[in-house]
């Protein structure tokens, strides 16, 4: 006799949960609903340690921001996945905060992604962007016209050629 419980049981291990739930995490974004807001004032620090301010970001047009942390899996994959080949005028439009690193860390994270290298590349040792912005999480990739935020993107995309699109349209227009 077939018993469904006792097959249902062994279906949902706990390894099968934690696994199912590990993929819904990795391969999931979340569009974060923002009203249109201005970028808050965030103190960092540029990759030769110089501090700047975003109340110094002199943004026109739209670009983007991609927020990142150090040891972020999730953090790396958007970043490798951001390659010339795919986004070739994104480098050019896109500002980079890294968190929990010195800028010699931020220097170093930056070199495993060279075509993001002529990206503007802040660090955010005190992470005041994250508290700032009220992000629980990373990676977050927002959209900005001139120094607004308008949208974000929290996590990476599980469709490689929706994260293309929205990204290479964003700043043509």
């Amino acid at each position: 006799m077939f018993n469904k419980g006792h097959e249902l049981r062994n279906l949902w291990t706990p390894r099968s949960i934690f696994s199912s739930f590990l993929v819904l995490i990795l391969c999931s974004s979340a569009s974060l609903a923002i009203a249109p807001t201005p970028l808050p004032v965030i103190s960092m620090q540029t990759l030769d340690g110089s501090p700047v301010s975003t109340s110094s970001w002199n943004l026109k047009g739209k670009s983007l921001l991609i927020y990142v942390r150090a040891d972020c899996r999730s953090c790396s994959a958007l970043l490798q996945s951001l390659n010339k080949k795919d986004y070739p005028q994104l480098a050019a439009h896109v500002s980079i905060i890294v968190a929990d690193l010195s800028p010699t860390g931020a220097k170093a994270l930056q070199q495993l992604y060279p075509d993001l290298s002529s990206a503007t590349w802040y660090v955010d040792s005190s992470n005041a962007t994250a508290a700032a912005l009220k992000l629980q999480g990373a990676p977050v990739i927002f959209g900005l016209k001139d120094n607004i935020v308008q949208w974000a993107l929290s996590g990476v995309m599980s469709d490689p050629a929706q994260q293309k699109s929205i990204l290479n349209t964003w700043y043509e227009k």
